[in-house]
């Protein structure tokens, strides 16, 4: 399973690569989506702490509702390959970068 996970997610991260290297409206719709996941990420886990604090609870009794937030699972597993897709496409580029200059 672990490796179907990771097959799955390198996929996702390739295709989003290359989405990003289409044009520049795919660039901004692709970065666009990332930028309104990180959003929704961040605003269910304020919430979270928010109301954790308020009503004195332990947040690890509290965390189990927000992880199961469907939100929070789809904005996950967009921001996760996305990442995935900057870090490997700058490691590209500067691979082909180092690759002329020797």
């Amino acid at each position: 399973m672990t490796v179907l996970l990771t097959c799955v997610f390198a996929a996702a991260g390739l295709l989003l690569l290359w989405l990003r290297g289409l044009n520049r409206t795919a660039r901004a719709i692709v970065d666009g989506a990332a930028a309104l996941g990180f959003l929704i990420l961040f605003v269910l886990s304020a919430k979270s702490v928010l109301l954790t604090l308020l009503h004195g609870t332990v947040y690890l009794t509290e965390v189990h509702g927000f992880l199961r937030k469907p939100l929070f699972l789809l904005s996950g597993a967009y921001l996760g390959p996305y990442v995935f897709a900057l870090i490997a496409g700058t490691a590209w580029s500067a691979g082909k970068q180092a690759a002329r200059h020797s």
